[in-house]
């Protein structure tokens, strides 16, 4: 009597192996498969997110090979994907009866206690597993960092991190988990000095070397940073994230033609990469090149037509060529992408005040306020906005907003003051007047900038005058 086979299983339509394994199925026969062979059709499926059908392979391969315990770990694989770890825990407890020595084992019991967020033994299966094995002994012990990140024990991290290093120096995963680690701790300087002895051992690190560039870069050290990213993609030409960020460090220091040159060595690899082109279309907005800005961004929003800042940059340069109609259009598609973004509305409503249309930019910056009330800078342009349209008691009530939301704003209170004064309530001026100088007694200047007829007035004067005496 022929063994009942699984009908759920459908053409694949591509691998061979694949298919052969589904046609004994369909047609009911025996077909040997080597161990190798199974461990591929259960990847395939696997990849495919065919859960169901990788349980069956692995069904016909355990009556293959009934003895072969790497199919007792992929059985215990597939339970733990199936969220079901103490399944997969039991069938590894049965297979260490007669495999007890075999260090894949424990490997998959730290993986399914990790996931299970039971890290102290991972920690105690992985060092148990290291008992076992000679081989890949670095790939041990990044795991071993990795479970001491879960429990937050970062120093313990790096010090595994360099017991992989010095067991396989070219272990890239532990090159860049060093760095994050000591971020973690903010032990800048620890991170330097390890990457400069790591790279006086193995100059030829292009990986290091990057590190020790974005170790710099996170200290604004920017000149080092630089020099650092040379030496990676002098060991490394096609090192497209050393000139991607080599291009930032030049545009942080101004330096924009050279950000530009860089970023454009990023896309000889890669070619279509939106972030790249975004940031040449803003080095070229800074270059006050408009053309080509408004090119790259164009550029970078064909790549990533979900990329909010490009459309945004779009409507920026358009505003500054004088276009604000045109626009107003990227600007909205940006907000169709992120509703929610207080610079974007910042951005449309400070174009729809330059058109005229008043309404629709107070919309806007209400907006900003919703999203963004900690902004000085939108509470002082939304009530000037309103002051410059003779609606002062707008903007009053809008500024005293501002100074509700951020009570210890002097800026605020000094315009508020201004405000008061220039509408004659001059009693209610000098309170707010009062409440500026006693949050910073040093900001008089810029008030009276403001408001020159306060030269005029000395009850002004006097109040400065007496601040500023006791300060």
């Amino acid at each position: 009597m022929k063994e009942e086979r699984d009908p759920s299983f459908e053409k694949s339509g591509s691998f061979p192996l694949v298919e052969r394994f589904e046609k004994m199925l369909a047609e009911g026969g025996n077909s040997f498969f080597d161990v190798g062979e199974f461990e591929e059709i259960i990847d395939h499926y696997l990849d495919s997110g065919k859960i169901t059908h990788a349980f069956g392979v692995l069904k016909e391969a355990k009556s293959q090979h009934p003895t072969s315990l790497d199919f007792s770990l992929r059985e215990a694989e597939l339970l733990a994907i199936s969220n079901k770890p103490k399944e997969a825990l039991e069938v590894l407890e049965k297979a260490a009866l007669f495999e007890g020595s075999n260090p894949d084992l424990y490997l998959t019991k730290a993986s399914i206690y990790s996931q299970m967020g039971a890290y102290q033994k991972a920690i105690r299966f992985l060092k148990t597993a290291l008992e076992f094995t000679r081989n890949d002994v670095d790939d041990i012990y990044l795991s071993l960092s990795f479970e001491y990140q879960n429990l937050e024990q970062y120093k313990e991290a790096v010090r595994y991190l360099k017991l992989a290093l010095e067991y396989n120096s070219d272990n890239e995963d532990a090159i860049y988990e060093i760095a994050y680690c000591y971020d973690q701790l903010e032990e800048y300087e620890d991170s330097v000095q390890f990457y400069l002895n790591f790279i006086d051992k193995h100059p030829y690190s292009a990986h290091a070397w990057y590190n020790l560039g974005n170790v710099y870069s996170r200290q604004n050290l920017y000149e080092k940073a630089l020099e650092a990213y040379d030496y990676a993609v002098i060991v490394k030409e096609d090192f497209s994230a050393a000139h991607f960020n080599k291009g930032n460090m030049f545009a942080r220091l101004e330096q924009y033609s050279n950000a530009i040159s860089c970023y454009q060595e990023t896309l000889k690899f890669e070619l279509f990469d939106a972030l790249t082109h975004y940031y040449i279309g803003e080095c070229y907005e800074k270059l006050n090149d408009y053309r080509n800005a408004n090119i790259y961004y164009h550029k970078a929003v064909k790549s990533d037509p979900y990329m909010a800042d490009a459309w945004l940059g779009i409507g920026i340069v358009l505003d500054c060529q004088g276009r604000l109609t045109e626009g107003i259009h990227y600007i909205k598609k940006a907000l169709e992408l992120d509703n929610e973004n207080a610079d974007y509305w910042y951005t449309l409503g400070e174009v729809e005040q330059k058109l005229g249309f008043i309404e629709e930019a107070a919309m806007a910056y209400e907006k900003v306020v919703e999203f963004d009330s900690q902004s000085d800078d939108i509470w002082l342009d939304y009530s000037q906005m309103l002051f410059d349209q003779d609606r002062i008691k707008e903007a009053i009530d809008t500024i005293e907003r501002g100074t509700l939301a951020q009570p210890q704003n002097s800026v605020l209170h000094y315009r508020m003051a201004a405000y008061l004064m220039m509408k004659g309530k001059e009693n209610e001026g000098l309170e707010a007047l009062d409440m500026a100088l006693e949050l910073n007694a040093n900001g008089s200047a810029d008030f009276l900038e403001y408001l020159p007829d306060g030269y005029q007035n000395g009850r002004v004067i006097n109040l400065i005058e007496t601040y500023k005496k006791n300060s």
